[in-house]
Formats: C-alpha cells, structure tokens, sequence
C-alpha cells in the first residue's frame, strides 16, 4: 500500500466524512512526516486541530485542549511505532554491511587462509 492510499484509507475510516485530499494535500503531508519533530511537545497537534475546527463545532465536539496523552494515542501507532519499525529494518540492514566490511577488512579475508589452518597434504605419487 502506498503512503497516498494508506492516507485515504486512514481518512476514509477514521473520520464521518473522509477529508477531501487531493495528491498535492497527501504529498504535503509526507513532505511534513519527513521533517525532524523532536523539538516540538505532541500537546501543539492538539492546539492546531482545535484551531482548524469550525468555533461552533468545537464546542458541540467538546473540543477545547487536547491533553499530550490524548495526542499521543493518536501520535503514537501513526508517527512513532511506524518510524520505529522502519528504522529496525534499517539498522539491521547496516549492521549486516557493517559486519560484510568488518569480515572483509580481516587478515584472513585478506591473505587467504595461513598454512596452519589448511588440511595435510597427500602424497599424491605414492605407491600401492
């Protein structure tokens, strides 16, 4: 599945009416997820969707401060679990390149096996 049909999907399922976004809206969001968030408090996502909301509706919704453990149900298996998991997978796949340049550096990668570890040779020309 692609980030744009997870979207719609997501907002399809989540919301009464799905959000009406169009690739540019979707393509803006990916261009956000990208971006470094590790110094803003998840408690802002809760101001900003307030203020995004119709001032009438807010209030029928109840709306009015969304706490940082609130936010972060939501932050949480959308943003963090997802970001966590990819980097899993890619921190593997380094510790693997990682372990190939390791091996590939050794002296013995380097200059074959030593005499000492090779097996006895056989005479070859010996009688029967």
């Amino acid at each position: 599945m692609t980030p744009h049909e997870f979207i719609a999907k997501w907002s399809a399922s989540t919301l009464k009416e799905p959000l009406p976004l169009e690739k540019a809206d979707i393509d803006t969001v990916l261009a956000a997820a990208d971006l470094d968030w590790s110094e803003i408090d998840p408690s802002i996502l809760g101001t900003l969707f307030e203020r995004g909301l119709d001032p009438g509706k807010r209030a029928q919704l109840g709306a009015h401060y969304t706490d940082r453990d609130k936010i972060m149900l939501i932050v949480e298996p959308v943003v963090i679990r997802p970001w966590l998991a990819a980097w899993a997978s890619e921190k593997r796949g380094i510790d693997a390149e990682l372990e190939r340049a390791d091996a590939a550096k050794s002296p013995a990668a380097r200059n074959g096996p030593s005499p000492a570890t090779l097996p006895p040779r056989r005479n070859s020309g010996s009688a029967r």
